[in-house]
């Protein structure tokens, strides 16, 4: 019955309504005139039944409505005074009131009874499936332990078995660690790059001792034409040495080597047909061979294992030396190839050297002839007695060697360029200082075309880049020699530079590093332009555009240039409307720091002009220096010597180091101005011998050598500066008079 009323609700619900209706009809309608008020109890009971709360206090709330309308509806007027309906009334609500709450108590505790007793049930439903289940696992157990009591005995021996499997694991692990270790030091041997023959015979000491017993001999061989030639040896005894040559005919490493396959001979005294060490060598009785492998497939090698005594080789020795020979293969191969890079890379750095001290040599013997040429001619060239004509030629020629001197530097510079030896000192340039002394250096060839150089310099003083100002020189003239060059006569050409501040629209990203302002340095001449199709191949060193060929050169300059203003960090491109439609050229250096325009700022545009030579009293120098030549090439020292004392200076000659001694110890010098190829010795040597004559002397040296390394060594050698044959003859009047400036100021 517990079960249908929890399965059925519904007809509770149904036997509750019908109960109470029933009853309130009972007592409003049949039994409309009779006062008893605990007859409303009774239909209560009912929920005890059901069991349900909300149909006790539903009957209540029903009971309660009956009561209340039945004094006042259904009782006649006048039938009870009012005081009687009044207790009546009360008396029906606590009747209601407390069978509901008895019964609601009753029925709260039916319910948790039932709770109980289904909870018990439920346990007890448990216990008996955990009762039936712990009598199948008890015969579970049972069956268990005896086939545990049957695996104890096969653990036991397989225990036995462990142990034994254990012992040799420990020793396959040692193997192992051995051929690591053996690995380890081939690589290291490779890697220290020591000769190829000791990497083998180090690698052969560790391959018997990972092969151990009953090797006692290793042996590393190569074929070759008529036999095999032993690379690499070892042995576990020192007295025991192999053959340098094995047999190659009917023997034991030709058939291995022919079939590429690994083979044994247990006892070779059973076997005599197939020989080993050759006739009469009985040292060993067994052998074990398996063929090197190289990378492409191809054996050309054998790696054997001599035992002295008859030797049943296992398995594990098959494969442990099958991958021992893949190993040594790589190896030998590895050696190869080292070896053949070792003589690549020394036939290499032998070519670049021979290269180096070709085009050193080059540059020297074909610098020092120039010398006196260039010397003479501008000395001469600055003669007024001499007729138009005559100086006129002798511009030419001095026109002519300078150029000459440029091809020879722009050969040195493109082998320094492609190297990376050109080494660059950073310090603060001044931008207006660059382009002025850039635009000096052009001013006689400006005159001897006619031409005019426009300078247009929208700059704030004190701009500045970071750079070497040499080197920043050169790419400016070199551009405005470019442009002199190809540009027609009585035309113009026009340097400008301006700071360049950076656009607002270049920073795409928040992330992106704000652009920075820069100098831009551009050339523009009127002459007979570049093609679209050649605008890059001019940067490429020995091409020249189709235009510019027929004007020669060697198609150096622009491919220099670019790599200096790179080297710099910054840019160097062409502009060009076409053939016969002028040039633009354009350098971008990043600036230093920002500067303050001033009243000056924008400077006049001006032509340049060649700056008339002064003679040194001039340049506001009273006295003249004592300097030492040291000279032995006669046509250059007596060219110069000539130009020295034109210049009002005393000189000195000396051909060799040991007249230069001999002068220095005799006379006061101030200067020493000293070529660095002597007969007897070399001018590095001698100038810190002079210094320890006269400690306040300084010197200039003259060389045909102008490689960086030549630089350096004469700085470190004491000379303050370097004069690259043929030498520049306002180059050093320069220095002279700044020389003797210095020595008028520490005066």
């Amino acid at each position: 019955m517990n079960e249908f009323r929890r399965d059925v609700p519904w007809f509770g619900h149904a036997v509750v309504v019908l109960a109470a209706g029933g009853w309130i009809y009972l007592r409003l309608g049949v039994f409309s005139e009779s006062m008893l008020p605990l007859t409303y109890v009774l239909p209560l009971l009912v929920c005890v039944w059901t069991r349900r709360i909300a149909h006790v206090w539903s009957m209540a709330a029903a009971f309660t409505l009956a009561a209340l309308a039945k004094p006042l509806w259904v009782l006649p007027v006048d039938t009870l005074p009012q005081s009687q309906d009044l207790a009546y009334l009360f008396s029906t609500l606590a009747n209601i009131l407390v069978g509901s709450v008895v019964v609601h108590v009753v029925v709260r505790q039916r319910n948790r009874l039932d709770a109980h007793v289904d909870a018990i049930t439920r346990q007890n439903a448990e216990l008996e499936a955990q009762a039936e289940e712990l009598t199948r696992r008890n015969e579970e157990i049972h069956a268990q332990s005896e086939e545990i009591a049957q695996q104890n005995e096969e653990i036991e021996s397989q225990a036995e078995e462990s142990s034994r499997q254990n012992e040799e694991l420990r020793e396959s692990n040692e193997r192992l660690g051995r051929r690591d270790l053996l690995l380890q030091a081939a690589v290291q041997s490779l890697r220290a790059g020591i000769d190829g023959r000791a990497a083998l015979a180090e690698f052969a000491r560790e391959v018997l001792a990972v092969l151990g017993s009953p090797a006692v001999a290793l042996a590393v061989l190569e074929k070759t034409e008529t036999d095999f030639e032993l690379r690499a040896q070892a042995a576990t005894e020192p007295d025991l040495h192999l053959p340098a040559r094995w047999p190659a005919a009917e023997s034991l490493a030709a058939l291995v080597l022919e079939c590429d396959r690994t083979a044994a001979i247990d006892d070779l005294a059973k076997r005599p047909d197939l020989a080993l060490l050759g006739p009469g060598r009985d040292e060993f009785r067994s052998v074990l061979m398996t063929p090197l492998r190289f990378t492409g497939g191809e054996s050309t090698g054998i790696l054997a294992a001599c035992s002295r005594a008859p030797t049943a080789w296992t398995q594990e020795q098959f494969q442990l030396l099958e991958w021992i020979a893949t190993q040594c293969g790589l190896i030998v191969e590895n050696l190869k190839w080292q070896a053949d890079l070792r003589r690549r890379t020394e036939a290499l750095q032998a070519a670049h050297r021979a290269k180096d001290e070709f085009l050193a040599m080059l540059s020297h013997e074909l610098r020092t002839p120039l010398t006196p040429v260039l010397a003479a001619a501008h000395v001469w060239e600055g003669v007024p007695e001499l007729p138009e004509d005559l100086r006129s030629d002798l511009g030419m020629i001095r026109r002519s060697v300078t150029v000459q001197s440029r091809l020879i530097d722009d050969l040195l510079d493109v082998t320094r360029v492609s190297r990376g030896k050109i080494d660059l000192a950073f310090a603060p340039v001044d931008v207006l200082t660059l382009v002025r002394e850039s635009a000096a250096v052009v001013s006689a060839d400006l005159l001897a075309k006619h031409q005019t150089l426009k300078l247009e310099l929208d700059l704030p003083t004190g701009t500045k880049v970071a750079g070497d100002d040499a080197r920043l020189q050169q790419v400016v003239w070199n551009l405005l020699k470019n442009a002199v060059k190809f540009g027609p006569e009585h035309s113009e050409i026009v340097l400008g530079a301006r700071v360049v501040a950076p656009p607002a629209e270049r920073r795409h990203e928040p992330t992106d590093p704000p652009a920075a302002a820069h100098v831009e340095i551009t050339v523009a001449d009127r002459g007979i332009g570049i093609s679209a199709a050649d605008l890059q191949r001019i940067f490429t060193p020995f091409e020249q555009a189709a235009t510019h060929a027929r004007q020669g050169g060697l198609g150096l300059g622009l491919s220099i240039a670019k790599a200096l203003a790179e080297m710099h960090e910054g840019t160097l491109t062409a502009a060009s409307e076409g053939a016969g439609r002028g040039a633009t050229f354009t350098i971008t250096l990043p600036l230093m720091k920002p500067a303050q325009p001033t009243a000056d700022a924008i400077l006049p545009t001006l032509a340049v002009a060649e700056p008339q030579r002064t003679p040194s009293t001039r340049l506001g120098i009273d006295r003249k220096a004592r300097i030492l030549l040291v000279e032995d090439h006669e046509d250059t020292a007596r060219i110069l010597r000539r130009f020295l004392e034109r210049e009002g200076h005393p000189v000195v000659h000396a051909a060799t180091r040991a007249d230069a001694l001999a002068s220095a110890a005799r006379d006061d010098i101030q200067l020493v101005l000293s070529d660095l190829g002597l007969p007897d010795g070399d001018g590095l040597e001698l100038f810190p011998r002079l210094r320890e004559l006269r400690p306040r002397v300084r010197g200039i040296c003259m060389s045909g050598f102008g490689m960086e390394s030549d630089l350096a060594a004469s700085r470190a050698a004491g000379f303050e500066e370097h004069l690259v044959k043929p030498v520049d003859i306002r180059r050093l009047r320069a220095l002279l008079a700044r020389f003797l400036s210095a020595a008028d100021a520490e005066r």
